[in-house]
């Protein structure tokens, strides 16, 4: 898993698209509007596992527990849950800190920031998986 930023917001754009040649044709024609270039990359599989405690606690709290596997390494994050901003942008707080392995006992024993903020929710409540929560509402 690339190294990131353990505390930091993301900023995404998510919009439908059922046809992408659509997107393509008008990314090529504004190739430095925003000073980013689009460049194919390779393909990326990733296994995402929500967590929660069996009374909600960390979405009442307004946040997304994921742990995320891609082959290279493990790492638990904690989204925040916003509602998408005017055409789509979404701002939300995401704070990540690698693991050791995937297990339900190395996220519970984790000692980072994920792993403070899961122990002061979820206090002395198990943790159990949950279906992939929708991260735009709340």
């Amino acid at each position: 898993m690339q190294r990131r930023m353990l505390d930091h917001q993301e900023i995404e754009w998510q919009f439908d698209a059922p046809d992408l040649r659509s997107i393509d044709g008008w990314l090529e024609e504004r190739p430095s509007a925003f000073g980013l270039a689009v460049v194919p990359a390779e393909t990326k599989r990733l296994t995402d596992t929500y967590y929660d405690t069996e009374d909600w606690r960390f979405y009442r709290a307004g946040y997304a527990l994921r742990v995320r596997r891609d082959g290279k390494g493990v790492e638990a994050t904690m989204k925040a849950l916003a509602p998408p901003e005017d055409g789509g942008l979404k701002r939300r707080r995401e704070i990540s800190e690698p693991l050791r392995s995937g297990g339900l006992k190395t996220l519970t024993a984790a000692s980072g920031p994920v792993g403070e903020r899961l122990r002061l929710l979820a206090g002395t409540r198990g943790l159990s998986r949950t279906r992939a929560p929708d991260l735009t509402t709340r």
